[in-house]
């Protein structure tokens, strides 16, 4: 009985890694798109051009980033 138990607890587990390590392919897959996507954007346009746009822009620009980098951080805490 207990060693059924282990079983099906050993399976959930591989289960489990299995999926991590497919979210994480994907993971890696969206980043490496969307560098390609914005070096490929930033060399058709020359420089990025940040320089035009307003400061009020660039600083939410920032905000938002930040934001963001928080969410994906807590996200990343509850798995």
């Amino acid at each position: 009985r207990n060693a059924h138990r282990y079983e099906r607890l050993a399976q959930r587990q591989h289960e489990t890694g299995d999926l991590l390590r497919h979210m994480e392919l994907e993971r890696v897959a969206l980043l490496s798109f969307f560098r390609r996507l914005f070096d490929a954007f930033g060399g058709r346009e020359g420089a990025w051009g940040e320089g035009f746009l307003p400061k009020a822009s660039a600083e939410e620009l920032d905000r938002l980033v930040s934001v963001a980098m928080a969410v994906i951080q807590e996200e990343a805490k509850g798995r």
